[in-house]
């Protein structure tokens, strides 16, 4: 019991002033406890009436029937247990106690009594308690003050003296266990009936069968934790729920106030849909978490008599109650549900309806799979049948000429269809691969509508250069007939781009680097309070690796081999995402501010960043610069932390760089808009660009290049690492399944040709890079 970290200490005072003894039907003190198998007990009057004559009962707290043996409510088993708390619960009221001895001698009325013998029970005053202990047969019982008693001070040693008596044989306590007949008896009785049957003593049989309660007791600890999980989820997608309700209302209503008036009717239609299918959808999420709630009380109120009873109770009493809570815990271990699966909303506009054409809005509702609760064992095993949650998703035809003022993102995207994707938290971007991806709400904004507004400066530059890029994506066929100028759509759908070929470089001779296996080990160190989550690598000094630890706020040191070479100290509360080695100096990112250390881990400069991304990707520019990204744009400092110059991608606008990497003369980025890998020069010049068809219809992850400009490429739900050529050819899989990766996060390419990609359990493998071809 001692082993078991989750197990608390019960108190014998609170379990006799907490309420623990309280009958919850009659709110008086337990008289003549009974014990369900549900291990509540109440009194046996009470249970007589809630009976009411039937053959069977309803649990008053948890609800569980319960059929009555034979012999009605008086059968049920008795609460030893609590049986013997009630023993020392003192009497209520003012009077003082008196002797209980002084009427056995004659006289009519006891003194006040001013001690108790513990072994006797008898309260007496101050001469019957000399007499007592002057006595042969009384001189070594344990006699008390009576103050100190009704204290509560001997109340450990009062219970280990208590003894159960025989029901046959009065005067004889129970001391042992019959192994084949599962019955306590006493001497009488063990020479009697069952003197050929193996028997125990009771503190050998209590000590066999508490490990047996222990062991399950531990299981329905982690029910619990899983069933506390699972309604936090409920909540969190409750939540998310009633969000993206509001913003669909939100969106509905702008629509409609940009239309005209012969529309406003389909707007209450298609609101009415969105709040009753919110409504249901709540309603059935909050009747499920209210189910859960009930169920980790009735989990929890089992747990701690459990360990009252382990904790407080006698050897018979453990013995005699071991058979229902083993039972009880059992059934507990197995229960289970079906979390609730979402379909997320989702809006299109069709703003150019007339007269019976089609509709403005179009609800749809989205499969979605519930992300973030835990399984359990029985979970696991039933999950092809959950149930599912259809979020609404709302299109809206909004391609109808209103001459509605755009406001600043519906201008921004005049003249192209444009991807506006929610921001990221830094968790959610790293976390991105263990969990099942959370498709969050796309705006794609067809402005081409005249709408007789005038461009603001940024539209009128962004303008032709849009044309020119619309020019040449490839035609997607419209899904019905009609115009569309907004589609809510999810992140992770797939969109018809003709992808971008890569320049050929005549001459360049083809190699494929192909991984040999070096050694692997874990970023955790003992100095950890969470578990790690990397998100930065980069090389660091003569044959070492420095790991950016997001959890626990820190910058650890390996060497190739996997030792650890100490911790380079950032400022307190500052937990680094991006990191490189300038020179003898380390840079990283935490928020929207970019650090600047020394060796020892003194800080040099720190730097606000502009706003506009949750995370920004920082890279070494030689021994004495250092580029990050910003809204599209690349930053460069040096080592006194003065800006040098902006260097802008084409496209930059469109464009959201989470991962950064040096590639031979220019740089090579991870593009979270267009789900593709962008090569550019170091003043901005589009080299060559991975699309998204090339990765797999994924998501890029980072990026890093080695000596001779091969790129590898992160692909988290895929669990690959791919390569690809200096020019942007597909050069296939570099690390997959086989090479033991599993949720890989960050990639680098140290000295002599050493690749290192960190895991999302913290894992880091080292492989040597072997080329072949020409």
């Amino acid at each position: 019991l001692e082993s078991h970290s989750s197990f608390f200490a019960p108190s014998l005072s609170e379990a006799l002033t907490s309420g623990f003894l309280t009958c919850t039907i009659c709110l008086e003190r337990l008289r003549r406890p009974k014990i369900l198998p549900c291990l509540h007990s109440y009194c046996q009057e009470c249970l007589r009436k809630l009976a009411g004559g039937r053959k069977e009962l309803q649990c008053p707290e948890c609800r569980e029937r319960v059929a009555l043996p034979q012999g009605g409510v008086g059968a049920l088993r008795t609460n030893f247990f609590i049986n013997g708390l009630l023993d020392l619960v003192r009497p209520t009221g003012e009077a003082e106690p008196t002797c209980s001895l002084c009427p056995l001698i004659g006289q009519e009325t006891g003194w006040p009594a001013v001690s108790r013998c513990l072994d006797c029970a008898d309260d007496m005053c101050r001469d019957c308690a000399s007499g007592h202990r002057c006595s042969r047969l009384t001189h070594l019982h344990r006699v008390v003050a009576m103050e100190d008693y009704l204290s509560g001070e001997h109340d450990e040693e009062i219970r280990k003296r208590q003894a159960l008596q025989c029901k046959e044989h009065p005067g004889e306590e129970l001391r042992f266990f019959c192994t084949p007949c599962t019955v306590i008896l006493c001497r009488e009785c063990r020479l009697g009936a069952h003197l050929q049957h193996p028997c125990l003593p009771l503190a050998e049989a209590a000590q066999a069968r508490r490990p047996v309660i222990v062991e399950l007791l531990a299981g329905v600890e982690e029910t619990v934790q899983v069933i506390r999980a699972g309604r936090a989820s409920l909540e969190r997608e409750a939540a998310q729920l009633q969000v993206r309700e509001a913003s669909i209302r939100d969106a509905v209503e702008e629509a409609c106030s940009q239309a005209v008036q012969r529309l406003l009717a389909q707007q209450e239609e298609v609101l009415g849909q969105l709040a009753d299918y919110g409504k249901e959808r709540q309603k059935a999420c909050q009747a499920l978490c209210s189910d859960l709630e009930f169920q980790e009380q009735v989990a929890s109120s089992t747990v701690a008599f459990a360990q009252k009873v382990l904790g407080l109770g006698r050897e018979v009493e453990i013995v005699s109650l071991e058979q229902v809570i083993c039972e009880r815990l059992r059934h507990l271990q197995g229960f289970s549900w079906e979390p609730l699966a979402t379909r997320l909303p989702c809006l299109e506009v069709n703003a150019e309806i007339e007269g019976s054409g089609p509709c403005l809005f179009h609800l749809e509702f989205r499969e979605e799979s519930p992300t973030g609760v835990p399984e359990g064992p029985q979970e696991a095993a039933t999950k092809g049948a959950k149930k599912e949650t259809h979020l609404p998703c709302l299109e809206v035809n909004a391609e109808i000429p209103t001459g509605v003022p755009e406001g600043a993102k519906e201008a921004a995207t005049k003249g192209a269809k444009k991807k506006t994707h929610l921001p990221e938290s830094p968790q959610e971007a790293a976390t991105k691969g263990v969990k099942k991806e959370t498709r969050l709400p796309c705006l794609e904004v067809n402005a081409e509508i005249p709408t007789g507004v005038p461009e603001g400066p940024q539209e009128a530059a962004t303008k032709g250069a849009k044309k020119k890029r619309r020019k040449q994506q490839q035609q997607v066929p419209p899904a019905k007939e009609g115009f569309h100028m907004t589609t809510l759509i999810l992140r992770g759908c797939l969109h018809a781009v003709a992808p971008v070929p890569p320049p050929k470089v005549p001459g360049t001779p083809l190699l494929t680097p192909k991984p040999l296996f070096s050694c692997s080990f874990c970023v955790k160190i003992p100095s950890d309070k969470k578990r790690p989550q990397v998100t930065g690598l980069c090389p660091f000094g003569s044959g070492e690796l420095l790991v950016a630890d997001n959890q626990n706020q820190n910058l650890k040191r390996f060497s190739l081999k996997g030792e650890f070479k100490g911790t380079v100290p950032v400022p307190s509360g500052v937990a680094p995402v991006s990191l490189a080695t300038v020179g003898s100096k380390v840079a990283f990112t935490a928020g929207s501010c970019l650090y600047l250390l020394n060796g020892e881990g003194d800080l040099v400069w720190q730097k606000a960043l502009g706003q506009g991304q949750a995370s920004h990707a920082v890279a070494a520019l030689g021994g004495d610069r250092m580029a990050v990204c910003v809204a599209g744009q690349l930053e460069v400092y040096n080592l006194e932390g003065r800006l040098l110059e902006k260097i802008v991608p084409e496209d930059s606008a469109e464009r959201c760089l989470v991962f950064l990497a040096n590639h031979k003369d220019g740089f090579v980025g991870s593009d979270w808009y267009r789900r593709s890998v962008a090569l550019f020069t170091k003043t901005g010049q589009l080299v060559a660009e991975c699309s998204e068809e090339q990765l797999g219809e994924c998501q890029p992850g980072a990026v890093c290049a080695d000596i001779m400009g091969i790129i590898y490429v992160v692909l988290q739900e895929l669990n690959k690492v791919v390569a690809f050529s200096p020019s942007g050819k597909e050069l296939g899989p570099f690390l997959t399944a086989e090479n033991s990766i599993d949720q890989p996060r960050v990639v680098t390419v140290a000295r002599e040709g050493r690749f290192a990609v960190a895991l999302g359990d913290g894992t880091v493998h080292i492989f040597r890079i072997r080329y072949q071809g020409k």
